[in-house]
């Protein structure tokens, strides 16, 4: 029987703190962090050798404006087709332990990151 977990990185997000998620033997980690505009939440289930999977990912804005989001790890990159206030991604990929997953919008020059 396949575990669901429900999501909670947006309001993870908004409030900018870390949370960790038990269901059974699955283990994730919701890691969040805010900065002056961005907030970036992501969804990392244990892995083995190193490698960690990144479930999804929910990049939102602080100041209530609308931008065309994007989020991004390592060559990765995911961007919402239109002006939002956040922008989830599932993307459900495996990456090296420390990579890091970033949210913004299209053309800042500033950015969120959690390390996987």
């Amino acid at each position: 029987m396949k575990k669901q977990i429900a999501s909670v990185l947006t309001a993870t997000a908004a409030l900018g703190a870390m949370a960790t998620i038990n269901a059974g033997t699955a283990h994730a980690d919701v890691k969040a962090t805010c900065n002056a505009t961005f907030c970036i939440a992501a969804d990392i289930y244990d892995g083995s050798g190193g490698v960690k999977r990144v479930a999804d990912a929910t990049v939102s804005v602080r100041d209530g404006v609308a931008r065309r989001l994007k989020i991004f790890i390592a060559s990765d990159s995911w961007t919402a087709p239109s002006a939002r206030l956040s922008y989830k991604v599932a993307m459900n990929k495996n990456y090296r332990d420390g990579t890091l997953v970033c949210g913004s919008a299209v053309g800042a020059t500033n950015h969120a990151c959690v390390k996987v």
